[in-house]
């Protein structure tokens, strides 16, 4: 009986072992880069995809763009982003960080712009437009598809444009540094969430 219960309690520890390696195996594909894109936008690489397989630019080449900010206001962007895949297609979740101030600021009262139920987005897939939805800020302890938006399947040769705004609460004050890419955050993968 006790060498049976000792086989039983290899076995389990076999397993867990082996749970424990795959799940690092996985985790070492995950390749997360900010400022080693040319806008310095926040692009996570999961999975098996390399940072090679999606093209993130603004159609102006220019960092995400605002007006002056308005207290009880809607920003529209400026420019775009514009997305491409190199590979034979990509899924791609989006997501926002929130916003801080150069100096002191508050909206309307702490110094952080909050994006998620403020900050708007919609895409134009090949010519179809959505309709204007709402980001959801990036959390990183949720599973992919929970970690922000899916915007579906771009396939080799697709081109998609998001267009961004936001609605400022009133009273904010201080300036704010809008121009930041790296509050945008895409995560590639080969994994469909479902739209």
């Amino acid at each position: 009986m006790r060498k049976l219960y000792k086989i039983l309690v290899a076995v389990i520890v076999l397993v867990a072992i082996s749970g424990i390696a795959s799940a690092l195996s996985i985790s070492s594909f995950s390749i997360c880069n900010i400022a080693k894109n040319p806008l310095n936008f926040n692009i996570c690489y999961l999975g098996k995809t390399m940072p090679i397989d999606v093209s993130i630019t603004t159609n102006d080449s220019n960092v995400v763009s605002y007006p002056t900010l308005q207290p009880g206001g809607i920003l529209n962007s400026t420019n775009s982003i514009i997305l491409r895949s190199n590979k034979e297609y990509v899924d791609i979740v989006f997501a926002m960080n929130d916003f801080y101030p150069s100096g002191a600021a508050k909206c309307p009262r702490s110094n952080v712009l909050h994006t998620e139920n403020t900050w708007q987005f919609r895409i134009n897939r090949n010519g179809e437009l959505s309709e204007w939805q709402y980001v959801k800020n990036f959390n990183p302890n949720k599973g992919y598809c929970s970690r922000g938006i899916s915007l579906g399947r771009l396939y080799n040769g697709d081109t998609w444009e998001i267009e961004l705004r936001g609605t400022i609460p009133t009273l904010c004050v201080g300036n704010w540094n809008l121009n930041d890419n790296s509050k945008y955050v895409f995560l590639i993968n080969n994994y469909t969430c479902s739209l």
